[in-house]
């Protein structure tokens, strides 16, 4: 099953944002080390509806095997949404039931609220890793032409999920042995 750590900046909401950049890693599902480069769709070298289209042929999302492309990220319906407008502006149909449902995807924000004591409000990938940035300046960079801001935001935030990917996966090994032991 080919995992990649999957994220997308905005310039807005999932309706009605300006997609600034698609960026993905392909990682090793058992040990969630990186298999490759962070690969960055970046919109200020091209335009949205080039990035969105050329994500879309990596993607697939209307393929009939579902785990061509497994994102694994933060709020990911966020990041589909964002996908799935972004194809509709640039003339490209996508079954959102498909894109939402029927492909597999590991979504940590469940985790991280559970962290919070089950507080939506602050769990993100920014509080458990300790990034002093938060993503909001991105649309102000992007407008500046603060395009390397961006980059560096980008790359550490993806070795920061996959400092966390990685790390989690042991405990997630140990439960599975904890309850298998309980029954």
């Amino acid at each position: 099953m080919p995992d990649y750590y999957f994220d997308v900046e905005t310039k807005g909401t999932p309706i009605d944002s300006e997609l600034i950049s698609i960026q993905w890693q392909a990682t090793n599902s058992g040990s969630g080390l990186p298999k490759g480069d962070l690969v960055i769709l970046k919109a200020w070298e091209s335009s949205e509806k080039e990035i969105a289209t050329k994500f879309h042929d990596i993607f697939q999302p209307e393929s009939e095997n579902p785990f061509i492309f497994v994102p694994i990220g933060e709020n990911l319906t966020f990041d589909l949404m964002v996908m799935w407008n972004a194809w509709k502006r640039a003339g490209i149909e996508v079954s959102l039931e498909k894109l939402l449902y029927n492909r597999p995807k590991i979504d940590i924000k469940s985790d991280l609220v559970r962290m919070c004591e089950g507080n939506f409000k602050g769990a993100s990938l920014t509080m458990l890793m300790g990034n002093h940035v938060e993503g909001g300046e991105i649309p102000k960079w992007y407008e500046a032409g603060n395009y390397q801001a961006i980059v560096d935001y980008v790359k550490t935030e993806a070795e920061e999920f996959m400092k966390y990917y990685r790390m989690s996966l042991p405990y997630f090994r140990n439960l599975r042995t904890l309850m298998a032991r309980a029954k």
